[in-house]
């Protein structure tokens, strides 16, 4: 997963701590470029599978080009009109992305509240006052970004449907071949009859049917009646396409949790940090 959002995130985190907020903008932009935040999006969705709309990732980056170059100019003259300034367009920005409900609005919305509490960071250092605002906004912006983890979290756990038949019949699951059926898959031979139950997900991230459970059954007698339904090695082939099923969609979705949970842990401990208030 994208590491420099996990490590713009622990940045965020020491707008709360000790460390002097000059030293923090300063090792920020000493760790970034102009197109960092909007390369940094795109990166987590192109893991992720997710599509971007093009018009949103170009006013991000007109956006987010703005605020970098702001914070550049304010590192290098310690000049703090330009953060009175920045504060305002920053909560303007956060106002406006809040209004949309895409994975990617909701990221960039984290790293423009991240910005903004590095700001009133940096307004501690001039008037302690701005402690208590440091608070506000930090349990204001902790509670809308907290359930973006949980969101990216669902978004992997869910991006896969549960096995059934393909189409998403369940009529489709079993599939019987009789001796003189023309065509016939691999494993049933030409001549038999045989019985193939398939089971079907869909993969959310690729937009594509894919079948994760495959078995055969074939009956003594070369015959197939409703009295099959009850031999024990009919049931077993039924539940071991449906379990290998189940199996290989669970495998796929562990690993897609895996990759988004380092994402998904850097939010929440960054918004943890930013409940618990300023630490002097």
């Amino acid at each position: 997963m994208n590491p420099f959002f996990i490590w713009f995130m622990g940045k965020a985190a020491e707008a709360f701590g000790e460390k002097a907020a000059e030293l923090i903008i300063g090792e920020l932009i000493a760790g970034l470029n102009e197109d960092s935040l909007k390369v940094s999006i795109e990166e987590i969705c192109r893991e992720i599978r997710k599509t971007i709309d093009n018009a949103f990732l170009q006013e991000y980056l007109a956006d987010s080009r703005s605020i970098i170059s702001r914070c550049i100019d304010f590192s290098d003259t310690k000049e703090f009109s330009i953060l009175d300034e920045l504060y305002a367009d920053a909560s303007d920005t956060i106002e406006h992305l809040k209004r949309f409900d895409a994975i990617e609005h909701n990221l960039a919305t984290i790293q423009v509240m991240a910005i903004r509490l590095l700001i009133v960071r940096c307004y501690i250092d001039k008037n302690r006052e701005f402690i208590k605002v440091l608070t506000r906004l930090g349990i204001e912006y902790a509670q809308w970004a907290e359930p973006v983890a949980q969101k990216i979290y669902d978004y992997a756990n869910n991006s896969i449907t549960l096995p059934g038949g393909s189409g998403g019949m369940d009529s489709n699951i079993r599939k019987i071949y009789d001796a003189h059926s023309w065509s016939k898959p691999d494993g049933c031979d030409r001549n038999e009859v045989c019985v193939e139950f398939s089971y079907w997900s869909v993969d959310v991230w690729e937009k594509e049917w894919y079948r994760y459970g495959h078995a055969f059954y074939k009956p003594k007698d070369q015959r197939f009646d409703k009295e099959d339904e009850k031999d024990p090695q009919y049931i077993q082939a039924q539940n071991k396409a449906k379990k290998d099923a189940e199996d290989k969609r669970q495998q796929i979705i562990n690993e897609r949790i895996n990759l988004v949970n380092p994402l998904c842990e850097s939010i929440r401990s960054t918004c943890q940090i930013w409940k618990n208030g300023y630490q002097d």
